[in-house]
């Protein structure tokens, strides 16, 4: 099979992968859950940008080490660079683009990180309302467990979707962490003062809302630890 096709297989197939890892937002799902699915869903799918673009890179790297089986080697290529470009694919995904001149580049970077920061302080902002939720859908379900209305099994079962929330914040967390550090990075190497100064303002921004997503999805780790377990 000709390289190319072997590559186009192995980006295909570890798209189909990426994108898959998408999860449903059910009818099941508060509202707030639901937002948080929604939003969590459309990052991973610009992460999932960012890893297509690392996969066909790693494929084609791949292909050509691996010179006995030229189609493993696309595979394995593929699935390296795919991990690499997700890792940074959020934020990279919003600026890896060609512009005429450095200050064309920086002034595009400085929005897209405006974005980001708006971004990630909606995403902090329904987190305090799921906490809230939470926190009184568990005080009415331990209040009936206590009461012998619903059992153990019966409770556990109830606050399914809350784990799946705890899930979706820490990996919010983490990528607001990744984009912050990113954005530091960037303000760092542009000598444009005012411009370092704006991309720094986003990262410090980032960071703080990041810590009141930690906040919301630590409490809420710690109430489901008195979820009975049998």
């Amino acid at each position: 099979m000709p390289i190319v096709m072997q590559v186009r297989r192995s980006v295909i197939m570890l798209s189909v992968l990426l994108l898959g890892a998408c999860a449903q937002c059910g009818a099941e799902l508060s509202t707030s859950q639901r937002q948080l699915c929604e939003k969590s869903n459309r990052f991973n799918e610009t992460v999932a940008t960012g890893a297509a673009a690392g996969a066909l890179l790693g494929a084609l790297a791949g292909a050509m080490l691996d010179s006995n089986n030229r189609g493993r080697g696309a595979l394995a290529g593929a699935a390296v660079g795919g991990v690499a470009g997700a890792g940074s694919g959020y934020y990279v995904a919003t600026r890896n683009q060609q512009f005429a001149n450095q200050q064309q580049a920086l002034n595009e970077r400085i929005l897209a990180a405006q974005r980001e920061a708006a971004d990630f302080r909606e995403m902090a902002q329904i987190s305090d309302r799921l906490r809230v939720e939470n926190e009184a859908k568990l005080a009415s379900l331990d209040q009936r467990y206590r009461n012998q209305q619903i059992t153990a099994a019966t409770y556990r079962q109830s606050v399914a979707t809350m784990r799946d929330d705890v899930t979706r914040l820490k990996r919010i967390a983490d990528e607001a962490e990744k984009v912050s550090n990113q954005m530091r990075t960037d303000a760092a190497q542009t000598s444009d003062s005012n411009g370092a100064n704006r991309l720094r303002s986003s990262a410090s921004e980032i960071a703080e809302v990041r810590s009141q997503i930690v906040r919301n999805q630590i409490a809420l780790e710690q109430a489901l630890a008195a979820v009975p377990q049998g």
